[in-house]
């Protein structure tokens, strides 16, 4: 189940920045390029919240992100449910996904660019544990 809304009844164990290539927490897509951007939860977590800054660099901007999880940290697939985030032409946009009682431990985001552009981004995973 995904919601956007956050509730107070949870406890927050830590927001960890994602990674992008080269362990970056700042990268660029270009052109029809994918990069990815991962982050790992702490063991079980009631919600997983991951939240993706795309800023606009040059060319018109478009592309898609996709969550992704993973229990092995190896193989990964799109999340259930969490939809498909399409970049469009400007500055500056976001996305945020969250996962309710999750059963995946590692997580990232594919970014694939499209047309002639280049873009930065950025993000972070936010786990909360039950009360």
């Amino acid at each position: 189940m995904f919601l956007l809304i956050a509730s107070a009844s949870h406890a927050q164990t830590g927001i960890f920045a994602m990674t992008g290539a080269n362990t970056l927490a700042l990268d660029t897509v270009t052109n029809t390029a994918t990069k990815y951007m991962s982050g790992t939860a702490k063991g079980y977590m009631k919600t997983v919240a991951v939240q993706v800054t795309f800023t606009k660099i040059s060319g018109t901007l478009a592309g898609s992100a996709t969550l992704q999880a993973s229990v092995d940290g190896v193989s990964f697939y799109p999340v259930p449910g969490a939809g498909t985030f399409t970049l469009t032409d400007v500055a500056s946009q976001g996305a945020v996904w969250s996962v309710i009682d999750s059963p995946y431990q590692f997580y990232r985001v594919s970014i694939t660019g499209s047309g002639t552009m280049a873009a930065s981004f950025s993000g972070q995973l936010l786990n909360r544990k039950a009360l």
